[in-house]
């Protein structure tokens, strides 16, 4: 086929000439290998350069990803107590919240029966948010079917950092508050 191609004048040289690569027996590999590639220097320059720049981005965008998991621990905490509304409201009866702060974790129930049990959560270490503290202006919150509660309630969630070249810890912090109205409970 490479006949062919000269006989018709594409512009290929005859075999054994060397212009094009080609040797002889028609081997093109030999004069391959010594001109494709890239040399180990230039692929180790390339990876430092790529670790570099890797490590300064992770080291500009860690504060926003640590202050991100605080507060999609407040987003998930906030479903929850619409959760708790929601299953107040269904079962016409107050349910209860209840915050441990010692293991950064509540519990969802029904206030008549403890065994009743609608939700769960740990948002300690461990987790993906993995909040440091946790705390309430009140441990037990009681949601009435109407949707209120009996009191006002600010609950706060946070995640101590240590930085370097300062004395204290640093922390990202998000709050909910729960605002209390009338009810007939």
């Amino acid at each position: 086929m490479l006949s062919n191609a000269v006989s018709c004048g594409v512009g290929l040289e005859p075999f054994g000439t060397g212009i094009a690569g080609i040797t002889e027996n028609g081997d093109v590999r030999n004069r391959l290998k010594s001109t494709a590639g890239y040399t180990l220097i230039e692929l180790a320059t390339v990876l430092v350069a790529l670790s570099i720049m890797s490590l300064m981005s992770y080291v500009k965008l860690r504060p926003a990803l640590e202050h991100g998991k605080v507060n999609a621990a407040a987003s998930v905490m906030a479903i929850d107590l619409q959760y708790a509304q929601l299953m107040a409201a269904k079962g016409r009866k107050p349910v209860v919240v209840i915050l441990t702060v010692s293991t950064q974790q509540y519990v969802i129930r029904d206030r008549a029966t403890s065994t009743l049990i609608y939700r769960t959560r740990y948002l300690g270490s461990g987790t993906d948010f993995s909040l440091t503290s946790m705390a309430g202006t009140a441990t037990t919150l009681e949601v009435f079917p109407t949707g209120v509660t009996r009191t006002t309630t600010t609950f706060t969630l946070g995640r101590l950092k240590r930085e370097a070249g300062r004395p204290q810890d640093v922390a990202d912090v998000a709050e909910l508050r729960l605002l209390h109205g009338e009810h007939d409970g």
